[in-house]
């Protein structure tokens, strides 16, 4: 094994603190970025900043423009569209399998998680709501312990975080939610494996289509 280096560790931190600056909208879609304002504001040289972009530019989040810099990809239609049916495929999975093995402490987390939620809606504190979305979700996926079904919700947790904020900057989606999560939590009580995965592909469905719609209305 290599020897991990500076510039490695640079590379990464810089890699991190780009890509939680686009998910909470501190770096817009259709932003275009300069690489040496970048590593003047992160206190490091270009080429950790360039490292960094190649990475995010794989993973769809950034473009790199050549003599240019680096221009913030935008959330689309077809981008939520992929995202929610991957998400569909996979937490419908998940909910079948824990449905019928879930325990009452287990429940007591989730709700935990879905009180946050409830308060947070009133607070209208979109970060906030959309940590705790997430981890209503990423629950249910560590509870089932399939370490690469948990690497495959990870990766689009990120992405689901940014387009949830993208969104709630312009208005609140949040609301219709609650009912959509308390409906998995009841077929979940009730060891209802067939319930629990009709309530999350409702959820997801609709949620779905809320965005779209949103994107859709913002586009005209």
């Amino acid at each position: 094994m290599k020897r991990i280096t500076k510039d490695l560790s640079y590379r990464e931190k810089v890699y991190e603190e780009l890509k939680i600056a686009i998910t909470e909208q501190v770096l817009l879609p259709g932003s275009v970025l300069n690489e040496r304002k970048i590593a003047e504001q992160l206190s490091v040289s270009r080429t950790p900043v360039r490292e960094a972009m190649q990475m995010l530019e794989t993973e769809g989040w950034v473009t790199i423009l050549p003599r240019r810099g680096f221009f913030v990809n935008p959330i689309t239609i077809e981008e939520v569209q992929e995202i929610c049916e991957a998400r569909r495929c996979i937490e419908c999975f998940i909910v079948k399998e824990i449905a019928s093995k879930i325990s009452d402490e287990h429940l007591q987390i989730v709700m935990g998680i879905f009180q946050q939620q409830k308060q947070l809606i009133s607070d209208i504190d979109q970060k906030k709501y959309a940590h705790f979305d997430s981890e209503f979700h990423m629950f249910f996926g560590k509870l089932l312990g399939n370490k690469s079904l948990i690497r495959w919700q990870y990766g689009l947790r990120e992405k689901t975080e940014r387009i949830s904020m993208y969104v709630a900057s312009w208005g609140n989606i949040f609301e219709k939610t609650i009912e959509e999560h308390q409906n998995i939590i009841c077929a979940l009580q009730g060891n209802d494996a067939k319930r629990a995965v009709e309530a999350m592909r409702d959820h997801l469905t609709k949620s779905e289509q809320r965005i779209v719609g949103f994107l859709k209305n913002k586009r005209n």
